[in-house]
């Protein structure tokens, strides 16, 4: 067993769920963020249990094939949402197919001979972009909040920007396409009480074009939405929810879950 604050040489092999690289010390498991598989690295022992424990990542002796030299994003280290960031995205992408694939075998007990058929090469992104959400509730000023940490943000790409404020006489969306100054000019015309709870959103688009009207939040007079990614089957779902006679504003599928 480890001893806390024990030095270790260990070969990364996996990563865990949670994003951390996982290495064993005659075969005791190490658990160590920020390192990813093919690394060798020297490594802080913080928390030792009988059969694993949890380590610091003090250096990185050998680097893995595919550990970049240096993360896209800023804030990957602070923020925990983003755990793999340190490894190449080709890497990244033959990863999340294999844990895909390994969580189908052995949750679902779904043949290997029939995944060889029916699974693709997961598709990622020819340019990195990603929309960006912030909310706040609390004492200070939400539309100040939300406006600073969506100009943190403004790195990802984005083509429309706009927040939802709650007000004494309901939510209050603002939106507009284009860079997030144009949305700051429009919120200072309003000229709006002060807030304290809000969502804000930076949107590259996906379904419907960049303009105010497919830009977030998407609103009801009850609920606000910020939404990232697809939703893929939104097709049957808007034509379900028209038959019903809801009507739409606008082009984008993040409007389906407003209205359900």
């Amino acid at each position: 067993m480890m001893q806390k604050n024990e030095l270790v040489k260990v070969k990364i092999e996996d990563i865990g769920v949670g994003g951390e690289g996982i290495g064993k010390v005659d075969g005791y498991t190490l658990f160590i963020k920020d390192t990813i598989i093919g690394d060798v690295v020297e490594a802080k022992v913080m928390k030792a249990k009988k059969n694993y424990g949890y380590a610091r990542l003090m250096n990185v002796l050998t680097p893995s094939e595919d550990r970049v030299e240096k993360v896209v994003c800023p804030m990957a280290r602070k923020c925990g949402g983003c755990q793999i960031q340190e490894m190449k995205y080709p890497a990244q992408l033959a990863f999340k197919e294999s844990k895909v694939r390994g969580n189908l075998e052995r949750i679902g007990e779904v043949p290997g001979e029939l995944l060889d058929q029916i699974m693709h090469p997961a598709v990622g992104m020819e340019v990195f972009c990603m929309c960006g959400i912030v909310g706040y509730s609390g004492k200070r000023s939400a539309q100040e909040v939300l406006l600073n940490g969506l100009e943190k943000l403004e790195y990802r790409g984005y083509d429309s920007a706009g927040v939802a404020l709650a007000l004494e006489g309901g939510i209050h969306v603002v939106k507009s396409k284009g860079r997030l100054e144009v949305l700051r000019r429009k919120l200072e015309a309003e000229n709006l009480p002060e807030s304290f709870c809000g969502i804000g959103h930076t949107r590259w688009a996906t379904h419907g074009e960049p303009s105010d009207v497919n830009s977030h939040p998407h609103s009801t007079p009850r609920v606000s939405i910020v939404h990232n990614g697809i939703i893929e089957n939104y097709g049957p779902l808007k034509a379900d929810l028209l038959a019903k006679g809801v009507t739409f504003e606008s082009e984008t599928d993040t409007e389906v879950l407003v209205n359900q």
